[in-house]
């Protein structure tokens, strides 16, 4: 009996330690340059735009990666600093999934203030049809147009 409760007890002490020891475990794994969390969704957003901008324009995979390598110049990063910490990031597949609707939601919303901005500019131009009517002539104030011949009842 003495012998059961020994065991229970070192059983114990056993997942305790290996409990405290699992964080310490994954802190090793972490890049030293680690890019911060909102950083890094930040440099994630924009590189989907710019994925969606190739699949519609077709651009050339040399354009699309010099494209890159200016999204991570402008927050300083290298190549390999943001793929060792997406690659840290995406261990954890529920956290990384969170990150990414982090993401889907502010291109909704990106995309939602481009199109509202596109129709109040669409709505507040003049249509092509719209001006000074094409049978009044030309405004009286402006004088004959020199394009045009001389008028016939300018002759004497």
């Amino acid at each position: 009996m003495l012998f059961c409760r020994s065991i229970k007890i070192m059983l114990l002490l056993a997942a305790l330690a290996c409990t405290a020891l699992l964080p310490a475990g994954c802190d090793r794994d972490r890049p030293k340059d680690l890019i911060d969390e909102d950083t890094y969704v930040d440099i994630l957003l924009e590189l989907h735009i710019l994925a969606a901008i190739r699949e519609i324009d077709g651009e050339d995979e040399t354009r699309y990666r010099a494209g890159q390598d200016a999204v991570l110049a402008h927050y300083q990063i290298t190549r390999e600093q943001f793929e060792r910490s997406h690659a840290y990031y995406h261990r954890n597949m529920e956290e990384q999934q969170l990150r990414y609707n982090t993401v889907r939601l502010r291109l909704d919303e990106l995309s939602s203030e481009l199109s509202d901005r596109y129709f109040r500019l669409r709505d507040s131009e003049p249509e092509a049809s719209e001006g000074p009517d094409a049978s009044e002539g030309p405004d009286a104030s402006e004088g004959p147009d020199e394009t045009e011949g001389p008028d016939e009842t300018d002759e004497p």
